[in-house]
């Protein structure tokens, strides 16, 4: 779930902060070198047509997050703002669900386009780019913050059915190819034989980055250990 994923990257900071301090495998997989590519919202994006379910088809894997298969966010109105609530299952088949806000954001400067910020408990806003969608069957989604020339960079590929048109998956890989984004990157979201709603399936209600505290109280630990 692409909503469900970008949330994690209100913790980056934490380790933008301190990259070269950390051992080699205690930074985040998504963690790399380079800057975000130069992508913003698509223009005109009408958010009354984006409510409703979203699939996740491809997205940027990374172990924070804890649902793993079956990924769908709905999208609902609060305020003036989007509620997105993100379902789907872990490693081990339990269900999982998190909420996150989505907001307008309007730049002080007036040379800079308005873009959306992800909010969620636990976590700072993060930055999520609608690059394009039709609002009916596809869109593609990047989010990405970098510091001191290090990213943590997150795209996803969503779809109103569980499946994709093999037209609309092109579109979002040649939107995210032509901004110089490495789409070998995106890992396919198992979606074939997921309970769906009204199945009596329980879930788990996981709050926006409780897997992160647990994993930045892990690297806690591992710096303690490297340096004492």
């Amino acid at each position: 779930m692409a909503f469900g994923n970008v949330i994690v990257l209100g913790f980056v900071f934490v380790f933008l902060r301190s990259a070269s301090c950390l051992p080699r495998n205690a930074a985040p997989s998504f963690l790399e070198v380079g800057s975000c590519a130069s992508i913003s919202l698509m223009e005109g994006f009408e958010p009354e047509e984006y409510l409703g379910t979203w699939y996740t088809i491809s997205n940027v894997p990374n172990s924070y997050i804890p649902v793993k298969k079956c990924m769908t966010d709905t999208v609902t109105m609060q305020d003036v703002d989007m509620k997105i609530v993100t379902k789907g299952f872990g490693e081990d088949d339990s269900p999982q669900r998190s909420e996150a806000v989505l907001s307008e954001v309007m730049p002080f400067s007036p040379f800079e386009d308005p873009f959306l910020q992800l909010r969620a408990s636990l976590v700072p806003p993060v930055p999520y780019h609608i690059v394009e969608t039709d609002y009916t069957s596809y869109s593609c989604v990047y989010s990405c913050f970098d510091l001191l020339n290090i990213r943590a960079e997150l795209f996803f590929i969503l779809s109103r059915t569980p499946e994709i048109s093999p037209e609309a998956r092109r579109r979002c890989l040649d939107l995210f190819e032509e901004k110089g984004v490495d789409t070998g990157k995106l890992q396919e979201m198992q979606q074939e034989g997921c309970p769906r709603e009204g199945e009596g399936v329980g879930e788990e209600v996981v709050e926006a980055g409780e897997v992160v505290e647990e994993e930045v109280v892990e690297v806690g630990r591992s710096w303690k250990e490297v340096g004492g």
